[in-house]
C-alpha cells in the first residue's frame, strides 16, 4: 500500500515537471532588446526605433514626502500629489553625449509645453539613471517627453492630483 502511494506521488511530480517544462518552452516572450510601447494616444508619435536603440526601460516614479533620495526607494507611478518628489528613471543601453538627452513636459489640456525641452548637460553612460525633483506643476494631465538627438524617443504620461 505504501509503495502504491509513493508511485502515485512520483507520477504526480513527474506530470507537474513535464507541464512546467512545456509551459516554459511554449510561452511567448518579447525580446529583451525590443520594447513595444503600449497603444496610447499621445500629442505626437515617439520614434520606436530610437527608443529601442537607446533604452532598456523608462518610467516615472516618486519619493514620498520626507524620504531622503535613494534610487531604490523610488516607487513607479504615473499619478502624483503636490508633496511628492517627481522622479525620472532611465536605463540606457549605450553612451549619450552631453546635451543629446533632453526632456520636456507637455500639458495635454493646454496643448503646449509647460517645461520647455532642456538637455542633460553631462554625458550619460550605459546603465541606470534616476533623478528626482520637487513637483512643479499644478493638477492636470501631462506628458513627459524624452528626446535623443532632438528625436522624440518616448512619452511618459502622468497626472497631478
Amino acid at each position: 500500500m505504501k509503495k502504491i502511494i509513493l508511485y502515485i506521488i512520483i507520477a504526480i511530480l513527474v506530470l507537474i515537471i513535464i507541464a512546467g517544462a512545456i509551459y516554459i518552452l511554449t510561452r511567448k516572450e518579447s525580446s529583451p532588446e525590443e520594447y513595444i510601447m503600449p497603444e496610447q494616444v499621445f500629442s505626437e508619435q515617439p520614434d520606436q526605433g530610437k527608443y529601442n536603440e537607446y533604452f532598456t526601460e523608462s518610467y516615472l516614479g516618486k519619493l514620498e514626502e520626507g524620504v531622503e533620495f535613494d534610487p531604490r526607494k523610488v516607487s513607479k507611478t504615473d499619478t502624483f500629489i503636490a508633496s511628492d518628489q517627481f522622479c525620472l528613471v532611465l536605463t540606457l543601453k549605450k553612451q549619450v553625449p552631453a546635451n543629446n538627452l533632453s526632456g520636456a513636459v507637455y500639458d495635454t489640456n493646454l496643448e503646449q509645453d509647460i517645461q520647455p525641452k532642456s538637455g542633460f548637460p553631462k554625458e550619460v553612460g550605459p546603465g541606470g539613471m534616476t533623478g528626482c525633483e520637487n513637483l512643479a506643476w499644478p493638477a492636470g494631465q501631462y506628458e513627459y517627453k524624452i528626446y535623443i538627438d532632438d528625436i522624440l524617443a518616448t512619452i511618459l504620461p502622468f497626472e497631478v492630483k
